[in-house]
This record gives structure tokens, sequence and C-alpha cells, in this order.
């Protein structure tokens, strides 16, 4: 985040990003406002695909994206910067497991197994989120990003669309 060019707002945020859809929802939002301002709270909302029901309930996966994949149409560059950040970071642990399930004779399976849906869903997923950045202007990561996802493409053996 700080070396894409963030300051410490951005950094805070980023930080926190999954805090109120991981942890308690508008509750934690609202603390987050308390202890960090308006901008800090804007970010991570904009992080935040579901804050959940009151039993912490998110809607189902694919709908839940694309209704996020909307709001970030309109991201500003902060939301942009962090957003990016976190997927890099997502994506190269994702490599990470990768490389290492492989070097142990493994096929990728356990690694892929960790999120729940089928690989081209994740692939389509990040893809989406990068095309919507770059529509948008991009954000100092921009290239990075797209660096990591062609990379991910190739370590599942999947073409990019």
């Amino acid at each position: 985040m700080l070396e894409g060019g963030g300051d410490e707002d951005q950094a805070i945020a980023g930080l926190l990003h999954d805090a109120a859809e991981d942890q308690g929802g508008q509750p934690t939002l609202d603390e987050i406002r308390r202890r960090f301002g308006d901008r800090v709270t804007r970010i991570v909302r904009g992080c935040t695909d579901s804050l959940g029901d009151a039993q912490q309930r998110k809607p189902m996966w694919r709908p839940r994206k694309q209704a996020h994949l909307r709001e970030l149409e309109g991201a500003d560059a902060d939301l942009r910067l962090v957003y990016s950040a976190d997927k890099i970071h997502n994506i190269r642990d994702t490599l990470t497991g990768l490389h290492r399930d492989l070097a142990h004779g493994g096929d990728g399976s356990k690694v892929w197994g960790l999120f729940g849906k089928p690989v081209e869903d994740t692939l389509w997923y990040y893809r989406t989120v990068t095309e919507v950045f770059r529509r948008a202007g991009g954000s100092p990561l921009q290239d990075e990003l797209e660096r990591q996802l062609a990379a991910l493409h190739v370590a599942a053996g999947v073409q990019p669309a």
C-alpha cells in the first residue's frame, strides 16, 4: 500500500479492509468511524461486499460479488489503491500456496479448494476487478495487479479471457 504511494489513512484502511465484512458488520464500521474518521470508514466500506444480516449471514457468493463490482465501478482513487493492494496480496498468497503445493507433489487442488468455488470463478472475479479499475483510471498498483493476475492464470493453467 505505502509502496504504491498510499498515505496513513489508506494504510489504516488497508489493515481494516475486511473488519466490517468479517467481524461485526455495521457496528464495526461505526467503531472504525469513531476511531479513524470518515475517510478511513469510506474506504473500508468500499472494500466491503456485504455487512451481512443480524446473524452475520451474507448473500450467495456470485450475486454478492456482482453487486460489489457494480459498486466498484464508481470507486475513487483511495478505494482503487486499497482494494488493488488487497487483491495483489491475495493473488500472491494464492501463488505462493500453489507453488508450495506443487513443490510437494500436489496438483494445486488443495489450494484452490480453500476458495470453496471453481478456479474459474476466482479468476473471473480478479479479472473483472482489474478491468473495472482500468476503466476507472487504474491505481498506482494497476500494472502490478495485472502482472499478478497474469501469473495466476498461468499457475492455474487457464488462458485469460
